[in-house]
């Protein structure tokens, strides 16, 4: 089932939702997916998970229902090969699945170090763009929700997304060129790790 509610700011949405989830979640467990951190209070009054994007993000490489680090790593990959005009060329795919199966904390930031590394490998030779191209991707995942006005108060495990608070709030106009906000397969790897929590 989907469902949308809409409607002006103030009107009620929030708590029309409330309502709903409260309802809801007598007959199981609720996940809310929270970027604003309107619901953390909810965790206690229902049977609910509350993910506090606002606070902790989303980590795409976190295993859901036993998958496989190669298999999070093809997702990554279709998640941007299918919105992005620059599709990942085959050495950027096996360096990514490479990367993902070496690191030890699995997160955007270990990912990104790693590539990072790799790129400059004095063994890198004609594949140092291919990284670097890559590394950059990754680097703009670690940013791809959108950061509120109160961020610098909630950001506190994540200091990638901490500095990008800073920089936003500093000049958003030049914040959204220097990152390219608002590509789509940044939105669509999101999805596609939320989509994973549930199938």
């Amino acid at each position: 089932m989907n469902l949308i509610i809409c409607g002006k700011s103030g009107c009620g949405k929030t708590s029309t939702l409330i309502r709903i989830v409260n309802e809801l979640s007598k007959y199981g467990k609720i996940i809310i997916i929270d970027f604003h951190g309107e619901y953390i209070g909810l965790k206690d009054l229902i049977n609910s998970e509350i993910i506090d994007v606002a606070y902790q993000g989303l980590n795409p490489l976190t295993p859901i229902a036993n998958e496989s680090y190669y298999e999070i790593a093809i997702d990554l990959i279709n998640s941007i090969n299918i919105v992005d005009i620059y599709k990942l060329g085959i050495t950027q795919e096996s360096e990514l699945v490479d990367s993902i199966i070496s690191i030890k904390d699995k997160n955007l930031e270990e990912l990104y170090n790693e590539i990072n590394k790799r790129s400059k490998d004095e063994k890198a030779g004609h594949i140092r763009d291919a990284l670097i191209g890559l590394k950059n991707r990754i680097r703009l995942l670690q940013t791809g929700i959108k950061i509120g006005e109160n961020s610098l108060k909630k950001v506190k495990g994540c200091m990638p997304r901490k500095l990008v608070a800073m920089e936003y709030l500093k000049d958003i106009k030049e914040w959204k060129i220097k990152l390219e906000y608002g590509k789509r397969w940044i939105s669509e790897t999101a999805f596609s790790y939320i989509k994973r929590l549930f199938w």
